[in-house]
């Protein structure tokens, strides 16, 4: 009798579970939590310290902001600018980068990681000798882009954990942010989340957002603000409290890398019957966010004096000059069209430097990528995501053509200009191509797609239970590939050949 009724009980916890996941796949910002939390806290672990791009550079910014140099510092140098940095954190930096990540064989073991975890056992707050070191790269970042990572290195300090520990707690805080920013904006998106939640589960981005950069808050805030503006045009009124969240939104978006700023003008497709008192709390309100975003924008750029920085490509190392590179764009516009159709149409194809296959299948800047049918099952995914939240498209839309025409501008325009400004800072003017272009720089831009190219409908789309387990089940497939890819990168010698 009692197995009998254990056996019951058993069952009734199965059938709830069950239950409960089958609600959950029902929902696109559950299934965005759970998978890109399960596969985000692989790819911390997984990839080993400082193959992200810039990693180095960043990590020392966030170590420099964590002790209240929030500007950039002038080192020894023509033009340079960075910290002077403990010899034990460069010691570590450099046992990653020169031996294992640019040496003449980047495989590792995870003994060998461990052996660095147990052998090194200088902590984040070593008082070391110091010595000057130039990462000028992030130094006109705001500090409001590094909160939750800086918040990680702080928490170090005080428990004075060792500086490997240190750095992935860093890793971990910023990916943990991105995850909760971006899982409460597609909630926001209703049923548009299902196209946002896919978008931001590449295994590009989900490589980004576990990274040490400026870009997991550069998405986050801005898939924010998106989800923001979706729920005004959808709902009635603004009360106070989501006004107030407009506002910081708007500083923290405007703390981004400058092109991202042009996302602020969606707020123009806010309705005047949103707001209480119809189009003079509206009017108050564009007004406010504008003074608001300039004063923040125009402070930082005088705080960090951009001009007197000095950059230096990514594939020449070249000194570059932003003067010479901003007339030329001023001045050729048809030369720089000319650049941007061979960067975009003229390189070659199902290749780590075509920026259109690298939205997808390439994880970093270093161009290691996943199996070429994964890259199809996700496009094949996308395009069945995108045509489904198209069907039906007799009922009345919230946002008309002519609006859906705005934000395609808007999307032009951002795409535009983050272009010239890599080509500005990173590339130099004789090259054929503009140098430094890399995918998730697009990110934010293929979020703010989705609303010229999907109407948005008053009553939800009726979606199948076959839908939700295809969905889920492709994404996880494509993950799964994004994970073998790094372990045969990283773990095996000779790394094997997908394609």
């Amino acid at each position: 009798m009692k197995l009998n009724f254990d056996t019951i009980k058993i069952r009734h916890v199965l059938i709830k579970v069950f239950s409960y996941i089958r609600l959950g796949i029902t929902k696109p910002h559950v299934v965005f939590l759970v998978i890109g939390g399960l596969f985000g806290i692989i790819y911390i672990f997984l990839v080993p310290p400082f193959y992200q791009p810039d990693e180095i550079a960043h990590f020392n910014r966030i170590y420099q902001i964590s002790h209240g140099n929030l500007g950039e510092q002038k080192i020894p140098g023509p033009g340079y600018f960075g910290d002077y940095i403990p010899i034990k954190i460069i010691n570590f930096e450099n046992y990653y980068y020169e031996s294992l990540i640019h040496g003449n064989n980047n495989q590792v073991t995870l003994s060998t990681i461990v052996h660095e975890f147990s052998g090194n056992s200088a902590t984040i707050n070593t008082n070391t000798s110091r010595r000057p070191l130039e990462f000028s790269n992030t130094e006109q970042y705001s500090p409001m882009l590094y909160i939750p990572q800086v918040f990680g290195m702080l928490i170090s300090k005080i428990i004075n954990l060792t500086i490997p520990d240190t750095f992935y707690l860093v890793r971990m805080f910023g990916f943990l942010a991105w995850l909760i920013i971006c899982t409460f904006a597609i909630k926001r998106m209703k049923i548009v989340g299902w196209a946002i939640a896919i978008l931001l589960l590449t295994p590009l981005s989900i490589s980004v957002a576990t990274s040490i950069s400026a870009d997991p808050m550069t998405i986050a805030y801005s898939s924010l603000f998106i989800a923001l503006v979706f729920e005004a045009v959808t709902t009635k009124h603004l009360n106070k409290n989501r006004i107030l969240l407009f506002m910081v939104t708007a500083i923290l978006l405007a703390s981004t890398k400058i092109p991202y700023v042009l996302i602020l003008l969606t707020t123009l497709l806010i309705p005047s019957s949103s707001f209480i008192k119809g189009t003079k709390q509206k009017v108050q309100f564009l007004t406010a966010l504008a003074c608001i975003v300039i004063a923040f924008t125009g402070s930082w750029l005088l705080i960090t004096r951009v001009n007197h920085v000095s950059y230096r490509t990514i594939s020449g190392g070249a000194n570059i000059d932003e003067n010479i590179n901003e007339s030329f764009l001023l001045d050729h516009p048809l030369t720089f069209g000319h650049k941007l159709y061979d960067t975009y149409l003229r390189v070659t194809p199902y290749s780590s430097s075509d920026p259109e296959w690298g939205f997808v299948g390439v994880l970093t800047a270093t161009g290691m990528s996943i199996p070429a049918w994964a890259v199809g099952l996700y496009f094949a995914t996308l395009g069945g995501v995108f045509v489904k939240l198209r069907e039906g498209a007799v009922k009345r839309e919230y946002l008309s053509i002519a609006k859906r025409g705005y934000i395609f501008g808007i999307t032009l325009v951002l795409f535009m200009a983050v272009n010239a400004a890599v080509f500005v800072s990173w590339s130099r003017e004789k090259v054929q191509i503009i140098e430094g272009i890399q995918s998730r720089y697009f990110i934010p831009i293929s979020l703010l797609a989705v609303f010229f190219m999907i109407p948005i409908y008053r009553s939800n789309v009726k979606l199948s239970n076959t839908f939700f387990y295809f969905y889920v089940l492709a994404i996880a497939i494509i993950q799964l590939s994004a994970i073998l890819a790094i372990y045969y990168q990283f773990y095996t010698n000779p790394m094997p050949v997908f394609n």
